[in-house]
Protein backbone atom coordinates (compact mmCIF):
# COMPACT_ATOMS: atom_id res chain seq x y z
CA UNK A 1 0.00 0.00 0.00
CA UNK A 2 3.00 2.07 -0.10
CA UNK A 3 2.69 2.82 -3.20
CA UNK A 4 -1.09 4.46 -3.02
CA UNK A 5 0.59 6.94 -0.55
CA UNK A 6 3.09 7.70 -2.91
CA UNK A 7 0.54 8.47 -6.00
CA UNK A 8 -1.50 10.73 -3.49
CA UNK A 9 1.39 12.53 -2.54
CA UNK A 10 2.77 13.36 -6.16
CA UNK A 11 -1.22 14.53 -7.05
CA UNK A 12 -1.20 17.14 -3.92
CA UNK A 13 2.36 18.30 -5.02
CA UNK A 14 1.05 18.19 -8.51
CA UNK A 15 -2.32 20.40 -7.86
CA UNK A 16 -0.01 22.58 -5.53
CA UNK A 17 2.22 23.09 -8.31
CA UNK A 18 -0.58 23.50 -10.57
CA UNK A 19 -2.33 26.52 -8.11
CA UNK A 20 0.25 28.63 -7.48
CA UNK A 21 1.89 28.65 -11.12
CA UNK A 22 -1.75 28.87 -13.42
CA UNK A 23 -3.73 30.20 -10.39
CA UNK A 24 -7.10 31.03 -12.49
CA UNK A 25 -6.96 27.98 -14.96
CA UNK A 26 -6.56 25.48 -11.59
CA UNK A 27 -8.99 27.58 -9.50
CA UNK A 28 -11.55 27.38 -13.07
CA UNK A 29 -10.55 23.96 -13.52
CA UNK A 30 -11.33 22.56 -9.52
CA UNK A 31 -14.27 24.45 -9.73
CA UNK A 32 -15.85 22.81 -13.32
CA UNK A 33 -15.05 19.60 -12.16
CA UNK A 34 -16.83 19.55 -8.73
CA UNK A 35 -19.18 21.01 -10.47
CA UNK A 36 -20.01 18.08 -12.44
CA UNK A 37 -19.79 15.41 -10.14
CA UNK A 38 -22.89 14.99 -7.41
CA UNK A 39 -22.41 15.69 -3.72
CA UNK A 40 -22.66 11.96 -3.11
CA UNK A 41 -20.32 10.92 -5.34
CA UNK A 42 -17.49 13.03 -3.83
CA UNK A 43 -18.53 11.38 -0.59
CA UNK A 44 -18.12 8.06 -1.86
CA UNK A 45 -14.69 9.09 -3.49
CA UNK A 46 -13.45 10.82 -0.40
CA UNK A 47 -14.36 7.83 2.05
CA UNK A 48 -12.60 5.60 -0.46
CA UNK A 49 -9.38 7.34 -0.41
CA UNK A 50 -9.99 8.12 3.42
CA UNK A 51 -10.22 4.37 4.13
CA UNK A 52 -6.98 3.55 1.96
CA UNK A 53 -5.28 6.06 4.08
CA UNK A 54 -6.39 4.30 6.87
CA UNK A 55 -4.96 0.88 5.47
CA UNK A 56 -1.43 2.24 4.09
CA UNK A 57 -0.84 3.80 7.28
CA UNK A 58 0.79 0.84 8.76
CA UNK A 59 3.41 1.16 6.01
CA UNK A 60 4.40 4.61 6.34
CA UNK A 61 7.31 5.80 8.57
CA UNK A 62 5.14 7.94 10.37
CA UNK A 63 1.50 6.15 10.92
CA UNK A 64 0.13 8.44 12.93
CA UNK A 65 -0.16 11.22 10.35
CA UNK A 66 -2.00 8.92 8.06
CA UNK A 67 -4.73 7.88 10.49
CA UNK A 68 -5.47 11.43 11.63
CA UNK A 69 -5.36 12.70 7.69
CA UNK A 70 -7.53 9.35 6.76
CA UNK A 71 -10.21 10.60 10.18
CA UNK A 72 -10.29 13.90 8.47
CA UNK A 73 -10.94 12.56 4.63
CA UNK A 74 -13.60 10.31 6.05
CA UNK A 75 -15.07 12.88 8.08
CA UNK A 76 -15.44 15.63 5.18
CA UNK A 77 -16.86 12.55 3.10
CA UNK A 78 -19.46 11.64 5.59
CA UNK A 79 -19.83 15.94 5.61
CA UNK A 80 -20.70 15.99 2.16
CA UNK A 81 -22.79 12.74 2.22
CA UNK A 82 -25.25 14.27 4.11
CA UNK A 83 -24.46 18.05 2.52
CA UNK A 84 -26.26 19.82 4.90
CA UNK A 85 -27.72 23.72 3.97
CA UNK A 86 -26.32 22.85 0.54
CA UNK A 87 -22.55 23.22 2.07
CA UNK A 88 -20.95 21.45 -1.24
CA UNK A 89 -22.64 23.71 -3.97
CA UNK A 90 -21.58 27.00 -1.36
CA UNK A 91 -18.44 25.55 -1.03
CA UNK A 92 -17.86 25.24 -4.82
CA UNK A 93 -18.90 28.92 -4.98
CA UNK A 94 -17.17 30.25 -2.48
CA UNK A 95 -13.72 28.43 -3.63
CA UNK A 96 -14.81 30.17 -7.14
CA UNK A 97 -15.98 33.38 -6.71
CA UNK A 98 -15.38 34.64 -3.44
CA UNK A 99 -11.63 33.35 -2.20
CA UNK A 100 -9.24 36.13 -2.25
CA UNK A 101 -6.22 35.52 -3.89
CA UNK A 102 -4.19 35.43 -0.70
CA UNK A 103 -6.13 32.82 0.40
CA UNK A 104 -5.76 30.96 -2.80
CA UNK A 105 -2.08 31.01 -2.71
CA UNK A 106 -2.08 30.33 1.21
CA UNK A 107 -4.00 27.21 0.38
CA UNK A 108 -1.73 26.52 -2.76
CA UNK A 109 1.65 26.71 -0.43
CA UNK A 110 -0.57 24.07 2.33
CA UNK A 111 -1.08 21.71 -0.82
CA UNK A 112 2.51 22.11 -1.68
CA UNK A 113 3.52 21.28 2.12
CA UNK A 114 1.15 18.51 2.40
CA UNK A 115 2.39 16.40 -0.65
CA UNK A 116 5.48 17.07 0.12
CA UNK A 117 4.67 15.93 3.92
CA UNK A 118 3.31 12.58 2.68
CA UNK A 119 6.30 11.86 0.29
CA UNK A 120 8.43 12.42 3.08
CA UNK A 121 6.61 9.98 5.64
CA UNK A 122 5.37 7.18 2.91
Amino acid sequence: MEWFLYIFGILWLAAGACSILFPETTRILFTKTAEHIPHRIMAILEAVIGLLLLIASPHAGCPVFFIVLGVIVIGEGILLWFNPLQFYEKSIRWYRHDLSDFFFNLLSIIMLILGTGIMLLA
